[in-house]
């Protein structure tokens, strides 16, 4: 949104004698800082061809206030940091549907009160806030699909769960397009929550997965049951469930002090194998997380019409789901590592031709979809595979302490899409920065993810022993047992 100066300057002519005059009054032109030029303003007033309001411009987030709206971003995403893993802890001992239900409670709440925001403190609260049940619903949902499906259906499943996000990104163009005004599109995309939220108290059932997990038997078989009477096939008895010790956990969860956090890093940490696959998990997070947030964030910096790029990014996204739906069932390892390595070398490709042929619009948003593309694809890819990595017991727990470089990736990547402003040297190629950064961590992570293990068709771990006897023998349960632990939806 451009801005300028509302006050109107003196204008300081030079005659040929070498004396400064006093001609007509000025207006500073568009984007240009009163400060820089030595001027002082009392407000701004902004170009409304394109937004009618935005944070911008109702807060005046520009010149000296400028850097205000990337940290706004920094806070949105720091704050996943330590949420990831108090919420990873929350889902595992409340459970699913509960997380879910509250999530989107939270979620609708939270963005009704930030359309209402009186000042730019209140907002950074509110947008800060909002990050938490993105994360709670999140997870939920995708541990919760993972544990009710057999292992060759599960990512078909999630597949069809990511489809609902890129479906949101392609409609928030046209929202955004016919909603100029920031406060009406804010509440327009948050009272939607709250219409899931009554359909989901209704539609979702819990995870027999977790409620197995938790000892409550006769609940779990209900499920079961269901699930089996919509798919209209035959329901099983689950061999390990006892009707009278129902609401007791087993003793394999009682005895094996999976009880608590403590004592489940402790024993992840006690293997070599689980740490080293931790490890790469959490470099591939970081990698992902800031790559695609740094290209989110940075679409209205992108050269061309700002809701058109978010067209086309949301339809770029959809063709990764799909390239998903269509090769994950091949594996995971391989696909993932290709994509990895492809999306990298498109984004290096995007700094190279921003900086030396800056004039090919069309080449800059070419090369930056592949990496984009790449990156969507990868990053399903990978929450999938790390869910089906670790334990149902503290599988979510898990998955958190993982992501938690991907946080820090996610925070600090508006800074660094920042950076070019900062720099004055002529002699830095200040463009080719953040693509360049991205690529790399991306080249970088997928090569260290062939050290990953392959989970295509691997039936979930369901205790830290059982993880770490299958990773050391490089395999998992495939037969009849595996499908009925799985819960199977289909």
């Amino acid at each position: 949104m451009g801005y300028r100066c509302q006050d109107e300057f003196p204008a300081l002519n030079s005659t040929t004698d070498g004396n400064t005059t006093l001609n007509s009054s000025m207006m500073l032109e568009y984007n240009k800082c009163p400060e820089d030029v030595g001027l002082q303003c009392s407000g701004f007033t902004y170009n409304s061809t394109v937004f009618t309001s935005t944070i911008i411009s109702e807060f005046d987030l520009v010149c000296g206030r400028s850097w205000i709206p990337t940290y706004i971003n920094v806070f949105y995403m720091l704050i996943r940091l330590p949420a990831g893993l108090v919420l990873g802890q929350f889902i595992d001992r409340l459970g699913r549907k509960k997380a879910v239900l509250i999530g989107l409670f939270l979620q609708g709440a939270i963005g009704v009160a930030s359309a209402y925001s009186v000042n730019v403190e209140m907002y950074t609260v509110f947008r800060t806030l909002s990050a938490i049940p993105v994360i709670a619903i999140w997870d939920s949902l995708a541990t919760l699909l993972s544990e009710v499906t057999t292992p060759h259906k599960r990512p078909h499943i999630l597949m069809g769960m990511i489809f609902a996000w890129g479906t949101g990104i392609v409609a928030l163009s046209p929202f955004g397009y016919l909603i100029r005004d920031w406060r009406t599109l804010q509440m327009a995309i948050s009272v939607p929550s709250f219409i899931f939220l009554i359909a989901g108290y209704w539609m979702y059932d819990e995870s027999p997965h977790w409620l197995y997990s938790q000892g409550k038997y006769k609940e779990a078989q209900l499920v079961v049951d269901k699930i089996a009477r919509w798919n209209r096939i035959p329901s099983f008895q689950m061999s390990s469930a006892d009707p009278a010790a129902d609401g007791d956990k087993s003793e394999e969860i009682q005895d094996s002090g999976e009880s608590s956090l403590k004592n489940s890093c402790g024993r992840i940490i006690k293997s070599k194998t689980l740490m080293a696959i931790l490890a790469v998990c959490a470099f591939s997070w970081l990698a992902t997380n800031m790559g695609y947030t740094g290209l989110a964030f940075g679409l209205g910096s992108l050269a061309g019409d700002v809701y058109l790029n978010n067209l086309i990014s949301g339809v770029t996204e959809f063709f990764a789901y799909c390239i998903c739906f269509l090769v994950i069932p091949g594996g995971r390892k391989l696909i993932f590592v290709i994509l990895m390595i492809v999306g990298g070398l498109g984004l290096v490709s995007s700094a190279v031709v921003v900086d030396f042929a800056g004039h090919l619009t069309w080449l800059i948003i070419l090369t930056t979809m592949i990496g984009r593309l790449c990156l969507a694809a990868a990053w399903q890819i990978q929450y999938l595979w790390c869910l089906e990595l670790f334990p149902t017991t503290y599988r979510i727990t898990m998955v958190q302490i993982s992501m938690m470089t991907g946080h820090i990736g996610s925070a600090v990547a508006p800074i660094i899409n920042d950076l070019p402003k900062h720099i004055t040297n002529p002699t830095i190629r200040k463009n080719m920065i953040s693509p360049s950064v991205y690529g790399v961590l991306l080249i970088v992570s997928g090569l260290l993810a062939i050290y990953l293990p392959e989970t295509n068709n691997k039936a979930l771990p369901v205790s830290l022993d059982s993880e770490m006897t299958d990773t050391k023998r490089g395999t998992r349960n495939t037969g009849e047992s595996a499908e009925k632990l799985s819960f199977s939806a289909m």
